[in-house]
């Protein structure tokens, strides 16, 4: 169980849609907090919260340049959350039933690109 209580606990880092299109702003190269505020319409404060939290849960990396800080994705999505996965799964043996076998859950997630620009447009975020 404590297992599954870390898995959604991680999971919930990309449950949050600014947290999600931030994956995507990165998934393109490496970016500061200013740049990410900028392209995102939201403040400093409210961005630095977000990659604090994805720092955290290890999705990003940060890079210190004189008073800058840089970030970028750790590893692309579809490899974290497929890890994520496999770690929930390998992880049902102490008593968590499952159904479906392993390998049924291994597909990879995609991202569309075409999401973040429509909730950027539309000013949904």
């Amino acid at each position: 169980m404590q297992r599954l209580k870390q898995s959604a606990r991680r999971f919930q880092i990309l449950a949050d849609p600014i947290r999600l299109k931030i994956c995507l702003l990165l998934a393109d190269g490496e970016m500061c907090v200013g740049q990410l505020s900028e392209v995102l319409g939201l403040n400093q404060p409210k961005v630095s919260y977000h990659l604090k939290r994805m720092y955290e849960g290890n999705l990003i990396a940060r890079r210190n340049e004189n008073t800058w800080s840089y970030y970028s994705l750790r590893t692309d999505l579809r490899t974290w959350v497929n890890r994520e996965l496999d770690s929930m799964l390998n992880g049902q043996s102490r008593g968590v039933a499952i159904e479906g076998s392993k390998d049924a859950h291994r597909s990879p997630i995609s991202v569309d690109r075409g999401a973040l620009d429509m909730a950027s447009r539309t000013g949904r975020h």
